[in-house]
Formats: structure tokens, sequence, C-alpha cells
């Protein structure tokens, strides 16, 4: 969640910057140069600027300024490098290239000018550096922000590339405000700022912005904070020792592709946040690998890596509404808490998560904890070694784990699960209805393969499991389950005591075909040989209990 006091943080920021710009513009300067016609400057030799004066005003078009890496010095805090007049006046085609620019506490502000172009241009021990105003086809190229307070500033301007450049600022590195369109920001190195890229919360909707081979290095704040964004591609990024390091809220069609994440305190946060791909991601030692919160619809998760963190994939936030999004082929190893949860939503539905494997989680691989789940997929998991190792705390090391008020049309089948602490699969409702648990493959739960508990079901079966190795094979508190086909084998207690008298340890009535001939009747379970010593046809080891309700 974003926090008042980086809210407080950013506006004071803003205004401070708004202030600055305003306050300068009024006061009346001197201009050592004045670029009103055509024509290429070539800087010959350094200079320092003293109250009130400003380098070069430029005030045409076609203009090449080239400083010869020549350094140009302000002695007074009201000095400035390079204005423009704040009204469109049309200039197109300016280039400021190959200079220095050192000590200056203004902005340098460049309004409505077109095809501007800043290359091999350094800003060291500045205060303010740069302000872009409303400008189309922008071009920073191989620029360099050293130990200065803010970095760029861009405001409503479209067409920006940005590439090469290497940022170290006390605040943002670039900030956005307004409509930023068309922009990519590539091959740049942003590092110890107090942030990366960020915009104002307030701005206009932003789109079709590209950001990519970046690199994020010890981030005090966030990395990339952004709002209110459409279509935004994130790739081959990477992020090391950085706290928050990536937040988009209230946006749509976002990307993030084959960025790496190390020690970092978080990763990505998604805040409602819809129609959007999270792919091919490496998570090291970070706390959360991604937090998914505040509602976000129709969005995949793939193809990712989460090593050695708290959580892999976070779904929280207090009525909030996850809806078809897909979590599928990722790779949780060595997390704390949960590989993927889910917690205080309102609704959870429509959701598929399959072929993910999820190796030596402490305390669950799947947790979902909320209101109401609806109509959602778990399938074709792998889980092993589900192992919570503080013997106190028995209840934890679940593979997939359901608390909720209503599961309705669930299905969990397919799933490999071996060696749990506690428990295979656990559900655990206030009503649940038309769910199927089907086809699961589960062994060596210090507890119960499957845990069926809730007040009020219909209509649910569990079926074709292959339970083994366990304490208590199968256990429920329910009323009505069906429970057939399954193979139980060298599980303490195929089925838990009181399981069988208010269930039905069998099919419906069904028909079925066995050696080419068709029955009507009941279907029951599979047990395992190893039953113990057989006397008078009773085993040693019990299934369950004698009496049997039968439907």
């Amino acid at each position: 969640m974003k926090k008042d006091s980086k809210y407080l943080l950013y506006l004071i920021l803003f205004l401070s910057l708004i202030f600055c710009i305003n306050t300068c513009s009024a006061v009346g300067h001197t201009y050592i140069h004045v670029y009103n016609e055509t024509n290429d400057t070539v800087l010959t030799e350094s200079y320092e600027l003293g109250a009130y004066e400003i380098f070069g005003l430029i005030n045409s078009s076609n203009l090449v300024i080239d400083g010869q890496n020549n350094t140009i010095t302000a002695t007074n805090e009201t000095a400035k490098a390079f204005v423009s007049l704040d009204a469109d006046y049309d200039f197109t085609n300016v280039t400021i290239k190959n200079i220095i620019i050192n000590n200056f506490t203004q902005f340098n502000e460049l309004y409505y000018i077109d095809n501007l172009t800043l290359e091999n241009v350094r800003f060291e021990n500045c205060t303010d550096t740069f302000a872009n105003f409303y400008s189309k086809n922008f071009t920073i190229k191989n620029c360099e922000i050293i130990n200065c307070i803010n970095g760029l500033f861009l405001i409503d301007s479209s067409n920006i590339t940005i590439d090469g450049c290497y940022l170290n600022t006390t605040f943002a590195g670039i900030y956005h405000m307004g409509k930023i369109n068309n922009t990519i920001i590539e091959n740049c190195i942003f590092e110890t700022c107090g942030s990366g890229i960020r915009n104002n919360a307030m701005s206009g909707i932003s789109f079709n912005n590209t950001y990519r081979n970046n690199t994020f290095n010890n981030i005090v704040m966030y990395c990339v904070d952004l709002y209110n964004s459409e279509e935004l591609i994130f790739e081959n990024c990477v992020f090391e020792r950085c706290a928050y390091t990536f937040d988009i809220a209230n946006s749509n069609k976002i990307t993030l592709e084959n960025c790496e994440f190390n020690k970092c305190m978080y990763g990505i946060e998604l805040q409602n946040v819809n129609d959007s791909l999270v792919t091919n991601c490496t998570f090291n030692d970070t706390g959360t690998g991604i937090r998914h919160v505040e509602s976000g619809n129709n969005t995949v998760f793939e193809n990712c890596v989460f090593l050695n963190g708290q959580y892999g994939i976070y779904n929280a936030g207090s009525g909030d509404y996850y809806i078809n999004n897909t979590y599928r082929s990722n790779l949780f190893k060595g997390i704390e808490d949960s590989g993927i949860e889910y917690q205080y939503y309102k609704l959870f539905e429509n959701c598929t998560v399959e072929n993910n494997k999820f190796e030596n989680c402490m305390e669950y691989g799947i947790c979902m904890e909320g209101d109401n789940n609806s109509q959602n997929l778990i399938t074709n998991n792998t889980f092993n070694d589900i192992i919570y190792d503080e013997p106190e705390e028995c209840d934890l090391g679940i593979a997939i784990s359901v608390d909720c008020n209503l599961l309705l049309d669930g299905k969990f089948s397919n799933n490999n699960i071996e060696n749990c602490s506690h428990t295979g699969i656990i559900i655990c409702t206030e009503v649940l209805n038309n769910t199927t648990v089907f086809e699961n493959n589960i062994s060596h739960c210090t507890n119960v393969g499957i845990g069926i508990y809730t007040g009020d079901l219909n209509n649910t079966t569990v079926f074709e499991n292959n339970i083994s190795h366990c304490e208590h094979g199968l256990e429920s508190d329910c009323i009505g389950l069906y429970i057939y086909l399954n193979k139980f084998e060298n599980n303490w207690q195929h089925i838990a005591p009181g399981t069988v008298s208010t269930n039905y340890i069998h099919s419906p009535v069904m028909t079925y075909s066995y050696n080419g001939k068709t029955y009507t009747g009941r279907l029951g379970n599979y047990y395992g040989e190893d039953l113990g010593e057989e006397e008078n046809g009773i085993y040693v080891k019990p299934y369950g209990d004698i009496s049997m309700t039968v439907h």
C-alpha cells in the first residue's frame, strides 16, 4: 500500500519544483548568449555564471550547441544554463551536446521545442537539472546526472527517447507530470537514487511507453512508481538491492518481461491493474516477489522464478475482486510463507493456477483466505517438501489451503503433492457446492492427504485420487460427500474416523462397463494390501469406521 508519508514527500517536492520555476521566471535575467537565428555554436572555453545570469536563451530553430566538453558552472543559486520562453513559437531541431553543467540550483527550462536533443550532457552537483515542457520528439542520449537532487523533469511531452543515461539523484531520476506518451527509456542506469522513474498521481493517462534494458541499484524508495498508464512495456530490466522496486497503480495493459529482482524488499506491486502480463521474471532473495492488490483482472503471471523470499505472489485487499487471472508455469522455491497467497478478497473467480512447481515452501504452497471463491481451477501443479520446521506450529506445511465463506464450482485436479508437514489439500468453508477434487497424487503428508470441512455441502465429490503414506488419507466432517475410485495405500488410516458415518464412501448409482459388460451400481475405492496382518477377514490397520452410509 502507498503510505501517506510518501504522498506528502512527493507533494512537497512537486510544489517546491513549481515554486522554483515560477519564482525564477518572474525575475529579470542577463543572457550571455541569445540564439535568435539558425546557427551552430561551439564553446571554446568554460564559463562561470553569477547572479541572475543565463548562459543561453533558445529563441530559434535549427540550432546545434556543442560544448566541446567545456563546463558551465553556477556561482550563484539564481543562475541558469539554458532556457526558452514559456510560449509556443514552433521552434524545432535544437541540439545541445558535449557540455558539463555544474553546481546549478535552478532547472534548465525548455518549452515547446520539438525535435530537441541532449547528447553527452553531464549534470554535476546540481539541485535541479533539466525541465522539459510540452515537447515532441525529444531525445536524451548518453547523458549523466551525478550527485544531483532532482533529475529529468518531463511535463506533457510525447515521443521521448532517453537512451544510455546514468542517473544519481537524491529524489527522482526521471519525473513525469501530465501525459507522457510514446516514450522509450532504455539502457539507463539508476544508482543510489531516492526513486528511479515516477509520475504524479494526478497526471492524466499516459500510454504506449517502453522501458527496457535499464538497471536500478540501491534505490531508496521506488525504482518505478507510475499511475494512470496504459500499454506500458518493461523488459530486460534489473533491480539490485532496492526497497520498493516496482509500483504501478490504476493502470491497464502492462507487460513485464525478462526482468530480474535481486535482494530487494519488494519486487512488483500492481494496484488496481488489469489486462496485464508478467512473464519470464526472476526474483532472488526478494521479500515479496509480486503484490497484486486493490483488485486486478485478466492478468497472466507465467514462467517466473521465485527464490528464497517471504511470498512469491501475494494477492490481497479487503473487498477486492480478482477475476480471470492465470498463474502458469512458475517456480516457487525456498519461500518462507506462501508461494501463491490470496487474502481478504471479496471475490476470487474464474482464475486458473496450473503447471506451477512449489519446492521447499515453509507454510503453504497455495493459500486462499477470503470471502467468495468461484469457478477456479487448480491443476497440474507439483508440490515437494512443503515443510514447516517449527514443531509448535503443527497446522502449517500445507500444499493447497482454501479457507473461505463460499467455494462454488471449484476444481482441484492432477496435482502432485509429496512430503508435507501437515496436509496435502485442505478445504474449509461455510458453504461448499459443486466442487470436485480428482486425479491428484498425494503422498507423505504428516497429517491428512485430503481434508474437507464445511457446514453446508452440496454436489461435491472426491474421486480418482492416489493417496499414500499419510497419517490419514482422507478426513471430512461433511454430510453427503461422495468419495470413490480413490486409491489408498500405506496410510496409517486410509479414511479418518467419523468420515464414513456421514459421507458416502462410494459413488452415486451409475452405469459403467467392465470386461465388455455394462453394469449399474455404485463404485467404491481401492485400499492397498499393506493393511497389516489379516485375522478372520479383519486387518490390523483400519481404513475407517465400520458403519457406512449407503445411498
